[in-house]
């Protein structure tokens, strides 16, 4: 479990094939004091087990299902890549809470800068667009942002300063596909109330 509050960027190193899974590396500096073998590391919204350290770098697995969902299938070398270690039980929850479960990749359509942030619209899949609202939480790349705009199939994001320099959105262009993974909450909402309406018709049927 994460909050999606970027700790560092890092950067592609490599990826190579291993049989039926991909094995990446991803230098970085910082969160490597904290982090061991076997950990649990949020990159660019997808959870990866650390399955290697080095002095500079750490190597994790991506499954068919991490390639065929996330936007990871297609990062090059010198990717950018927004890194968070998993929650605490005394950390602050100062985001929201991320699972690092990508639902879907959506593409950046525009980029403006509006007074002292940067406004970024993006489309995504219509198979999510009952979980998106207005002013709701959702994690793009693994970062914790807030939906400031909703249309459609397209929704906004305001970016403050400080966000946009400690992440890798400053390195993003129009037309760039990212990671979105919808708020945890609607996802058990939708879940809850399938399992209500079943019973419902269940009792209707036995009745």
């Amino acid at each position: 479990m994460f909050t999606g509050i970027i700790e560092e960027v890092g950067e592609l190193k490599s990826r190579c094939n291993k049989g039926n899974i991909e094995n990446i590396e991803i230098n970085c500096k910082n969160i490597l004091k904290d982090i061991n073998i076997g950990d649990s590391i949020c990159a660019n919204g997808v959870c990866l087990t650390v399955v290697d350290k080095g002095v500079s770098s750490f190597s994790a697995d991506l499954s068919t299902e991490t390639l065929n969902v996330s936007a990871f299938k297609k990062y090059l070398k010198g990717t950018k890549i927004n890194l968070e270690q998993s929650l605490k039980l005394n950390d602050k929850l100062s985001g929201h809470i991320v699972l690092g479960h990508v639902d879907a990749t959506g593409k950046i359509l525009k980029i403006d800068k509006s007074n002292n942030s940067f406004v970024f619209t993006l489309s995504f899949p219509a198979r999510l667009k009952k979980y998106i609202s207005y002013k709701g939480s959702i994690c793009i790349d693994g970062i914790s942002l807030t939906v400031s705009k909703l249309s459609d199939l397209i929704f906004n994001i305001s970016v403050i300063p400080f966000t946009y320099n400690e992440t890798n959105l400053k390195y993003k262009r129009v037309g760039d596909i990212v990671n979105i993974e919808i708020d945890v909450i609607a996802r058990y909402i939708e879940a809850l109330m399938n399992k209500e309406s079943n019973s419902f018709l269940n009792l209707i049927k036995d009745s």
